[in-house]
């Protein structure tokens, strides 16, 4: 009889538990028909999915490879329901905070709204306000015909950061975390209060060009006027009261939400700063400020205002929690105030010109402010 060599032996062997061992490894479609909806997870600005079982593609043990979980993320993409107005990005990172609530790995989903070519006003509601709905390759805005001012400010990752709502109504500190909330609130403590502020009823606004919106006070004592360009959106104060004095808000939520440990600022004096002030307790940040910008340290855009002139007047940043626990609180905003001064008092009087819009967060840390710095001065110096 004829014997086999040890070699061929060995070969036929090793065959063997290859074929065994692809037969079970996980393929693409086995990560893709893993994924499930984590329920009650769910924002505008992303959906979280986790995959089953130990699959981290950063563990040594998992018995999925980082290919087959990419080919899977890719899977489960081309298979989302979307309309043509999103985008969806997957990433392979674990989701801050998750692991909190379900242990293992997650995939997360991200959505971009795919952000219109050139500008366009529409007219639509929201919270059963008339507005005008400004459409930018940069931002869409919500302005509110009466008001005169932003209640929401959606970002390209479908963030929204104003998030004004109507109730709770005028209670302090309650409606931090909805009626407090607006750009530019423009006028407090005098004839015409909320002027400027969504949710009011102080004025009346009509679309003047195809990229400008001007607003007039019921009395006529108040005019200003916005045209929207694709990155920012400029705001020319052209007539104020001469006995009411006025300031420049933005009360809202960076990043669509109100997370002040993992906010930031900046402002030409220097950033970004991971700092907390707490206004419920009195701790308010004061300076003498021409830009400032805002960012959530998970969101790939930032905030920024500014004003054309500096001044001298009194400035203020803070955050305000919705409930006595200030900075612990479950919801509020951030509060930033260009000619404002301790005691809510409005410090500005002249006509004069502001600007907004959102910033790519591109780098980190010290290069973070010099390209915010530089995206800034660049807008000031071309108007």
């Amino acid at each position: 009889m004829k014997m086999r060599s040890p070699l061929r032996i060995i070969t036929v062997l090793l065959l063997l538990f290859f074929c065994t061992v692809l037969a079970a490894q996980p393929r693409a479609a086995d990560v893709y028909r893993e994924y499930s909806w984590i329920p009650d997870m769910v924002s505008e600005a992303a959906k979280f999915l986790r995959v089953a079982g130990p699959l981290d593609y950063r563990n040594p043990g998992s018995p999925f490879s980082q290919s087959c979980l990419k080919n899977g993320a890719l899977a489960l993409k081309n298979s989302l329901d979307l309309t043509d107005a999103i985008r969806a990005e997957v990433t392979l990172e674990m989701v801050h905070g998750m692991e909190v609530q379900y242990s293992g790995p997650m995939v997360k989903v991200k959505y971009r709204n795919q952000m219109p070519n050139g500008i366009r006003i529409t007219e639509g509601y929201y919270q059963g306000k008339p507005h005008f709905i400004v459409h930018t390759p940069g931002a869409i805005y919500y302005y509110d015909k009466a008001g005169g001012g932003f209640s929401r400010l959606i970002d390209p990752e479908g963030k929204d950061w104003i998030s004004f709502r109507p109730q709770p109504w005028g209670e302090y500190p309650a409606s931090a975390a909805s009626a407090f909330r607006g750009i530019p609130n423009l006028v407090y403590g005098a004839a015409e209060a909320g002027a400027g502020h969504p949710g009011h009823e102080q004025c009346n606004s009509e679309q003047t060009g195809p990229n400008k919106i001007r607003t007039t006070s019921g009395s006529g004592a108040w005019e200003w006027e916005w045209i929207f360009e694709p990155t920012y959106a400029r705001l020319d104060i052209l007539r104020v009261n001469p006995d009411a004095p006025y300031w420049f808000l933005y009360e809202g939520t960076p990043g669509g939400v109100f997370d002040p440990q993992r906010q930031f600022t900046g402002t030409d004096k220097g950033g970004p700063l991971h700092v907390t002030p707490d206004f419920y307790k009195g701790d308010k940040m004061f300076g003498h400020w021409q830009w400032a910008y805002f960012g959530h340290d998970d969101c790939e855009t930032m905030l920024f205002i500014a004003q054309a002139e500096q001044d001298t007047l009194t400035d203020t940043f803070s955050y305000l929690g919705n409930s006595e626990a200030g900075l612990s609180s479950t919801d509020g905003m951030t509060v930033f105030g260009f000619g404002r001064a301790d005691g809510a008092r409005p410090l500005l009087t002249k006509i004069n010109t502001f600007y907004l819009g959102f910033l790519e967060k591109n780098a980190g840390g010290r290069h973070l402010h010099q390209q915010a710095r530089r995206s800034i001065k660049t807008i000031l110096k071309a108007n």
